[in-house]
């Protein structure tokens, strides 16, 4: 029997990791959904979307378990079909071979009665005859007539069996006519399922991508929310630190202090011991002043001060806010964790470090000192993790 190979292209295994991916996604994404308690709408409409994805995806899974099971009745047909042509090989060799014999006996009985025509023959048409010849003559007919029938007998048989080799012959045609439909049949059908499967991935894509744009509306909303949360705690911060400086002290004389610095940095915890040990090396440079191009220990430039803390944590970073940007690894600005960096201005042209609770720890420009200001700014550009 022929060996079987699958056909080319051949997938048995269902595509389940398009669903467990996309479950994946929408997972990551629960912050995000999350936060929009106060936009039911959006967060309505993302849930929508992502339900709507997953459908599909589930459909395809569907589709890859309907073509392998297709892949397998296929496999099977095809056996059929060999299996037909070998049983159809091996009737059609007993029918030539009872051919055979039936021509082989049929000439030896016709040659046995030629012999036997010749031998009863006599010279006159009153042969003498005696006892012992009408014996002999009684005795030959009666072997002759036994043997006539048994080749009748053999003939017969040789015949049934050759009609029953016939017969069996076409049994095995229909056979394989059907199982070579059935092949056909089932190679039409996987060729339409891959086709709707198809169809499903390219919709699929194009939903995700509609989600994935959701996602970012919602996040960017988050982010301006935050950034103006953040803008309303600092003026908070800064009108209180100012009324309260602005009490008279003993003599009558007014105290006043320097609010450069901006409020208390936040109490976030950092992800990582390299990030707090950057942090806690940019805090340390609180009140100094900026300068164009310093790097410390004294005055810095913005770069200058990213590339000083995150030195303190062992990562070594160049002296530029761009080239900062294209060496690092990018996040999210919604998704944004303490000692990563933020990056504004397009061309990007100046850097903070993010310390969480919507604020950043920076070196501005000439006439300023490091400060801690929020983060979100209008030209907020993206942000980056160092370590």
């Amino acid at each position: 029997m022929p060996v079987l190979r699958n056909r080319p292209g051949r997938h048995r295994s269902p595509r389940r990791t398009l669903s467990v991916a996309l479950c994946l996604t929408v997972a990551s994404l629960a912050p995000v959904l999350g936060g929009a308690v106060a936009h039911a709408d959006p967060q309505a409409t993302i849930a929508s979307k992502a339900a709507e994805a997953r459908r599909i995806a589930a459909q395809i899974d569907a589709n890859g378990n309907r073509i392998s099971i297709l892949d397998e009745q296929y496999d099977q047909a095809r056996i059929n079909i060999a299996n037909a042509d070998q049983a159809l090989a091996d009737a059609q060799k007993r029918i030539a071979s009872a051919q055979r014999d039936t021509r082989r006996l049929t000439s030896m009985i016709e040659g046995r009665a030629a012999e036997l025509y010749t031998q009863a023959g006599s010279s006159g048409p009153f042969p003498e005859l005696d006892a012992s010849s009408v014996q002999e003559l009684g005795a030959r007919t009666k072997y002759s007539d036994a043997a006539a029938q048994h080749d009748d007998n053999l003939i017969g048989d040789l015949s049934a069996a050759r009609e029953l080799l016939s017969q069996r012959q076409g049994q095995l045609k229909k056979a394989r006519a059907k199982a070579e439909a059935q092949k056909n049949a089932l190679d039409k059908q996987r060729s339409e399922v891959a086709a709707a499967s198809a169809r499903q991935e390219q919709l699929l894509k194009q939903v995700k991508g509609e989600l994935g744009h959701l996602i970012d509306q919602e996040a960017a909303r988050r982010a301006r929310a935050a950034h103006a949360a953040a803008m309303a705690a600092y003026n908070e911060r800064v009108a209180q630190a100012q009324a309260s400086q602005n009490i008279s002290g003993s003599g009558g004389r007014s105290v006043h202090l320097d609010t450069n610095i901006g409020p208390d940095a936040p109490n976030v915890p950092a992800p990582s011991g390299g990030a707090a040990a950057a942090i806690a090396a940019a805090k340390a440079q609180l009140g100094k002043p900026y300068q164009y191009a310093a790097v410390g220990p004294d005055s810095f430039d913005c770069s200058g001060l990213t590339m000083f803390a995150w030195r303190a944590a062992g990562v070594s970073l160049p002296h530029s806010s761009s080239a900062q940007y294209a060496s690092l690894p990018h996040v999210s600005p919604s998704a944004a964790a303490p000692g990563d960096l933020f990056f504004f201005g397009s061309p990007i042209h100046h850097v903070g470090m993010y310390l969480g609770g919507g604020m950043m720890i920076e070196a501005p420009h000439t006439g300023a000192v490091v400060r801690i200001r929020p983060a979100f700014r209008g030209d907020l550009v993206g942000a980056a993790r160092p370590g």
